[in-house]
């Protein structure tokens, strides 16, 4: 859908690529299957905890965007769009959270993101000791239901040099394609001492330094 360390959202609205999963984008170019038109934020760091503040705010923005679509009102309206944003509003959404257990920022951002889209239900999968923080977070909340789930037989932990080597392997297929679908990004030389180079802040965000350039 994007590339490596974005949040990404997009509407599931047919049939799934048993090949490409969740689909692709427009990007990959021509595709049997209805390509996905994602909308994603570029949060641009190898873990949620690298700069937490930042991904908060991309967290809430996203909410903002799925809620607000969801939220749409379509009564009276006919057109395949609003029939589609129908769909959405009472199919609800899955949320895929990181992979990241540290137990002070780790369950923090769980909880930010069980509040920005008004989580119903949580499910973990095969960890005990976040099943049972995550227990006691939303004891007494009738609204939050919790949920345990056991890894299927078979299932390993992925090391971080195989984690690298695939983002290296999307992040290459997003610019060049791939054998089905080969694409040809255009490139330009500049001049060093004609570009500059700005470093964001803890907890700033693209679109404020783009305003304030």
């Amino acid at each position: 859908m994007s590339l490596p360390g974005s949040l990404t959202s997009v509407c599931m609205q047919g049939i799934m690529d048993p090949e490409e999963g969740f689909g692709s984008s427009n990007i990959h170019g021509y595709s049997q299957i209805p390509t996905k038109l994602p909308l994603a934020y570029y949060y641009g760091y190898q873990s949620p905890t690298d700069n937490p503040t930042l991904y908060r705010k991309y967290v809430s923005r996203l909410a903002l965007a799925v809620t607000s679509r969801l939220d749409e009102d379509v009564e009276g309206a006919y057109s395949f769009a609003s029939q589609l944003s129908f769909i959405a509003n009472i199919s609800g959404c899955i949320i895929d959270t990181s992979g990241v257990l540290d137990q002070s920022i780790g369950s923090g951002l769980i909880r930010d993101i069980v509040a920005e889209f008004a989580v119903t239900a949580i499910v973990v999968l095969g960890h005990e000791r976040l099943y049972n923080d995550i227990v006691r977070q939303y004891s007494g909340k009738s609204a939050v239901s919790v949920v345990k789930l056991a890894k299927s037989g078979g299932v390993v932990e992925l090391n971080d040099t195989y984690i690298q080597h695939f983002q290296a392997y999307i992040t290459k297929q997003y610019f060049y394609g791939e054998w089905k679908t080969i694409l040809s990004p255009i490139s330009s030389t500049l001049d060093f001492k004609n570009l500059k180079v700005y470093r964001l802040d803890e907890g700033s965000s693209f679109l404020w330094l783009k305003s304030n350039v």
